[in-house]
């Protein structure tokens, strides 16, 4: 398989599979940070739990007893739980903060550099249109080549699309005795319109066609097949007349 007709493929899939990756091994991270943060939290309140059950310690904090009952409260808690539970609050899909503080910080930033900061955004945005159509149009040139490469050939031609067509190489009919030489099962009879317009007419067998009297009548249309490749048609059109015009051929050569 040619690396190079799936590079627009891969790229995308691999950046999207190393941010999944990114982002999973972040949340793990943070998991572990939290959890050992809290096994922490409640060795630091074990000397407070111990006097706030002595009665004469409670009595004389008299109104921070909450913190007492907070200690206790959290020592009920399961640390892995708790680990879980933050990390789940402050999971954000552009890191470790909101997408709505990073906008809030891009947008302070370039209200800092004021005027120069907005013509050059302004300057991009113009420009943008004129350095995407290039690249769109040559993306659209690509996929019409390598769509009719496949209307031609399909479904094995051209030495199977040239070795697994590195690149686009369409066929040229030098002259008329060229036109001959060129297989007919491969161009005419390996179109499904063209079969079925011949499995039509009764007792007709494709097989019993004679590729010499056939090929009499291929030169003009083969030339008009070329022709069509190069402006980059549609051949769909062209299977109809190509169709008609051996129907008339068969027709005649019968009668």
């Amino acid at each position: 398989m040619h690396w190079a007709k799936h590079t627009c493929a891969l790229i995308p899939a691999f950046m999207v599979l190393f941010w999944i990756f990114m982002f999973a091994f972040s949340r793990a991270f943070m998991l572990y940070s939290e959890y050992q943060a809290e096994i922490a939290r409640l060795n630091d309140d074990a000397w407070l739990r111990v006097k706030c059950k002595d009665p004469e310690f409670f009595h004389n904090i008299k109104q921070h007893t909450d913190l007492c009952l907070k200690v206790e409260q959290n020592a009920r808690k399961s640390c892995l739980l708790v680990a879980l539970n933050t990390v789940a609050s402050t999971t954000y899909l552009c890191g470790y903060r909101s997408c709505a503080d990073y906008l809030t910080d891009a947008v302070l930033w370039v209200m800092g550099f004021g005027l120069p900061a907005v013509l050059l955004i302004s300057v991009c945005l113009l420009l943008f249109p004129t350095v995407l159509y290039p690249v769109y149009s040559s993306y659209l040139n690509r996929m019409a080549d390598r769509r009719v490469m496949a209307l031609y050939n399909a479904p094995y031609g051209m030495e199977h699309y040239s070795a697994s067509h590195p690149r686009l190489v369409y066929p040229v009919i030098q002259d008329m005795e060229d036109a001959k030489k060129l297989e007919l099962r491969r161009l005419m009879i390996h179109t499904d319109v063209i079969h079925t317009g011949f499995l039509q007419l009764p007792g007709t067998d494709i097989r019993e066609l004679d590729l010499h009297d056939v090929a009499e009548v291929l030169p003009d249309i083969l030339l008009e097949v070329h022709l069509r490749i190069e402006k980059r048609e549609d051949l769909q059109a062209l299977f109809h007349l190509r169709e008609a015009r051996l129907l008339r051929f068969v027709y005649a050569s019968r009668g």
